[in-house]
C-alpha cells in the first residue's frame, strides 16, 4: 500500500505553482530574445529606450543651457541625437524625439544617471525601476501565504511592466504612487495616501478617476494630500522654469490634447483608451471636435458607472476593497486621454492586493492569467505591439464587467438582507 502511494505521489510532478513559475520564466526569457533581436536590429535608443533617450536629453539641456529650455523643443532635438548617433546611421530610420509633457521636477532622476552615459545611464534607471517593481511586490505580499518567486515574477511578466522597461519610460515611479496610496490607506494615513497619489500628476490625467472618487466617499484628508501634491509640483515647475517656461509647458499639453491630429511621436492608434478604439474605428470624415464629444460622452459613461462599484461604505480592510482599487484604475486606463500600454503597470498594485487577500494555491482567476500572459505572449510570439495593445483593452473591459457585476450583486444582496431585517417581525 505504501509502495502504490509512494508511486502516485511520483506520477504528480508538478503542481499548479510550479507551472506557472515554469510559464513565468519562460514567458520572460522570450521576451528577453525579442528584446536582444531589437537591440541587434536598430541598436540602442532607436526603439529600445527611445523614451529614455528623450529624458535624458532633456536633462542634458537643462544642465547644459539651464532650467528655463526644459521645454525647448529644439534644444532636445540637438541633445537627443548624442543618444541615437552611434546607432542612427546604421539604420536609417527617422529620428525619433519630442518634448517631455511632466512638470519640471520629473527631470531630476535623469540628471543623476546623465553621469553614466547613455547606455550606463539606461542601465541603471532600468536598474532602479526593477527594484521599485521588487518593493512593491514585496511590500504588497508582506504577511501573506504567496511570498515566493513565483508571485514576485508575475509582475514582470505583466505586458505593460515589461514595455515600461523596454522604453524607460515613468509608469513605473507612478505605480510606485499607487502602491503608497494603497498602503497609507490600509494603515488609516489618508492625508499621506492623497500625497502619494499625488504622483500620478506627472501625469494628470491618471490622477482625474481616483481624484473624482475621493471626493465621491468625502476622504477630505486624502484630497487634502493630493492638493499638497498638486501644489507642490505646480510652484516648484513656476520656480525652476519661469512663467515662459510654463507657457511652453502649456502649449506642449495643448499639442498633445488633439484627436488624430497631434505630433507623430503621440502614436494615438496605438493608445489602450477610449481615444485609441474610436482612431482605429472612426472614419476620417469625424472632425476633431466631433470625435472629441465622442470620447468625452463615452468616457463619462463609464466613469458613471463607478457608482456600482463604490457603492456602500469606505473600507479598505474590506475583501472588496482590492476589485474597487482594480475596477477605478481599469477607468482610468480607459478615460485617462493619452495612455499607452506601459500606463497599465500601476494595475499591478491591486493585483497583487487580490493575491495577497485570496489563500488558492493559485489566487489569480483564469480571466488575470490571460490578461497577465496573453498580451506579452502575442509580443513575443510575433512582435505585434498593437494587437497585444487590443487585447488588453479587451480583457480589462471583461475583467471590469466582471467586477461591477460581481460588486453589484454583492451590494444588492445587503441591502436585501437589511430590507429582511428591518421587515422581519419583532
Amino acid at each position: 500500500m505504501k509502495n502504490a502511494h509512494d508511486s502516485k505521489c511520483r506520477t504528480r510532478i508538478l503542481g499548479p505553482r510550479q507551472w506557472l513559475l515554469i510559464a513565468s520564466v519562460l514567458m520572460l526569457v522570450l521576451f528577453a530574445l525579442r528584446v536582444v533581436q531589437t537591440w541587434s536590429d536598430r541598436g540602442f535608443f532607436n526603439f529600445l529606450g527611445v523614451d529614455y533617450a528623450i529624458y535624458g536629453a532633456t536633462a542634458h539641456v537643462v544642465t547644459d543651457l539651464g532650467w528655463t529650455h526644459l521645454y525647448d523643443m529644439k534644444a532636445i532635438t540637438a541633445k537627443v541625437v548624442e543618444f541615437f548617433f552611434p546607432y542612427y546611421e546604421s539604420t536609417g530610420r527617422p529620428l525619433i524625439t519630442g518634448p517631455s509633457p511632466y512638470p519640471a521636477p520629473f527631470v531630476l532622476p535623469f540628471i543623476i544617471t546623465n553621469l553614466f552615459g547613455p547606455v550606463g545611464g539606461f542601465a541603471a534607471w532600468t536598474s532602479c525601476n526593477i527594484l521599485m517593481v521588487l518593493a512593491i511586490a514585496r511590500g504588497m505580499l508582506r504577511g501573506s501565504h504567496h511570498q515566493e518567486p513565483t508571485m514576485y515574477l508575475v509582475p514582470f511578466v505583466f505586458l505593460p511592466v515589461l514595455y515600461n522597461l523596454f522604453l524607460g519610460q515613468l509608469a513605473i515611479i507612478m505605480t510606485f504612487g499607487i502602491y503608497k496610496f494603497y498602503m497609507s490607506f490600509q494603515e488609516g494615513r489618508e492625508f499621506r495616501a492623497g500625497f502619494w497619489l499625488g504622483l500620478l500628476l506627472l501625469k494628470p490625467q491618471f490622477a482625474l478617476i481616483p481624484a473624482i472618487v475621493l471626493v465621491g466617499k468625502g476622504r477630505w484628508r486624502a484630497l487634502g494630500g493630493l492638493l499638497t501634491s498638486g501644489i507642490a509640483l505646480a510652484l516648484s515647475t513656476v520656480a525652476l522654469v519661469g512663467i515662459d517656461g510654463v507657457r511652453n509647458f502649456l502649449h506642449i499639453l495643448r499639442a498633445f490634447s488633439g484627436f488624430r491630429r497631434v505630433p507623430s511621436i503621440v502614436y494615438p492608434e496605438a493608445m489602450i483608451n477610449i481615444r485609441g478604439i474610436l482612431v482605429v474605428l472612426l472614419p476620417e470624415s469625424i472632425t476633431e471636435s466631433q470625435a472629441m464629444l465622442l470620447v468625452l460622452a463615452l468616457s463619462a459613461a463609464l466613469t458613471l458607472s463607478l457608482i456600482v462599484i463604490w457603492r456602500g461604505p469606505w473600507d479598505p480592510s474590506a475583501d472588496r476593497f482590492p476589485r474597487q482599487m482594480l475596477g477605478t484604475l481599469i477607468v482610468v486606463m480607459l478615460t485617462g486621454f493619452h495612455n499607452h500600454i506601459h500606463g497599465a503597470t500601476v494595475l499591478i498594485v491591486p493585483v497583487l492586493a487580490e493575491i495577497r487577500r485570496n489563500s488558492k494555491p493559485i489566487p489569480l482567476s483564469f480571466l488575470w492569467l490571460t490578461t497577465i500572459f496573453l498580451p506579452t505572449f502575442i509580443v513575443v510570439a510575433c512582435g505585434m505591439m498593437n494587437y497585444a495593445g487590443w487585447t488588453l483593452v479587451a480583457l480589462m473591459a471583461c475583467s471590469y464587467w466582471e467586477i461591477v457585476a460581481e460588486l453589484y450583486k454583492n451590494s444588492k444582496h445587503r441591502l436585501d438582507r437589511r430590507l429582511s431585517i428591518f421587515i422581519t417581525p419583532g
